[in-house]
This record gives structure tokens, sequence and C-alpha cells, in this order.
């Protein structure tokens, strides 16, 4: 995802140093990737949280499953600098058919539930497909129609 963002149209205004992937201990068992970018001197520079995934052990041995595997566990994050949720789904359901075997759970997108607009997320995506939970009666795709 990380090599995906650094050649797409939305990473093309920043220039990114590093790319570092932080692994915690055997305890928490957290992954994180962090772009650093490059910044104009005298501007404050921070690394970007680009992904967080808790649970890396399960996934890699037991379930090929992204995502939260107990109610209360610390929620997984994914975002990229300059791209909002949906161009950030996209490119996970594009991603995803590189790696057919892991399925993810893209979990609705709360700022468009605060702003009262049409449900968007809370769907599957394995080898570059969303699998939608019709239950919860979201967009998979931005251009969808929802039955009311």
């Amino acid at each position: 995802m990380s090599a995906t963002y650094s050649n797409s149209e939305h990473a093309k205004q920043y220039v990114i140093e590093t790319a570092d992937i932080l692994r915690s201990n055997w305890a928490i068992d957290r992954v994180k990737l962090e772009h650093n970018f490059q910044v104009k001197e005298g501007e404050r520079d921070l690394d970007w949280r680009i992904m967080l995934v808790t649970g890396m052990k399960a996934l890699n041995e037991d379930m090929s499953i992204w995502g939260n595997y107990k109610s209360r566990e610390i929620p997984d994050h994914v975002g990229f600098r300059g791209m909002n949720f949906v161009d950030t789904s996209e490119m996970m359901i594009e991603v995803s058919k590189r790696h057919p075997s892991i399925l993810v759970y893209r979990g609705i997108d709360s700022s468009r539930a605060k702003n009262n607009q049409v449900c968007y997320g809370g769907y599957f995506i394995q080898n570059g497909e969303p699998i939608v939970v019709e239950e919860l009666n979201c967009l998979k795709k931005i251009t969808d129609k929802v039955d009311s």
C-alpha cells in the first residue's frame, strides 16, 4: 500500500524520505507503518502514521484476515496523507488484487456518519472485490445507490 500510495497522484505534492515499519513487543503484537515526509526549513517535522495493525501474528499464522478479532481490541488504522476515506478504500481494493488470500474488513466511514451522509464502508475486501454486508445498507462505491 505504501508503494502504491507513493506512486499516486495524492502523494505527488509530498516528498517521502522514509517509510518505516515499527513492530511492537510480543505482548502487544502491533505493527505500525510511518512515512517521514520532507519538510521546509523551520516547519515542524512529523511522521505520518499510515497503518496500525494489531494481531499480525494471528493474521500470518491462523486466519488470513485483517481486522479486529475481538470487539475490545484497539481498532486498526489506515490513512494516507492527502487521501480521504473513499480514495483510501479504492486503493485498498486495488492493492488487494496482489494479496488474494487476505480478507480485509473496511469499517464504516465515521466522518460521513457524523455528518448524516449516506453510509459508506462496512464491507469486506478480498482479491479486489468488495463483499457487501447487506444488513448495513452501506455503499461499497460512492457512485452506488442505497435503498432507503
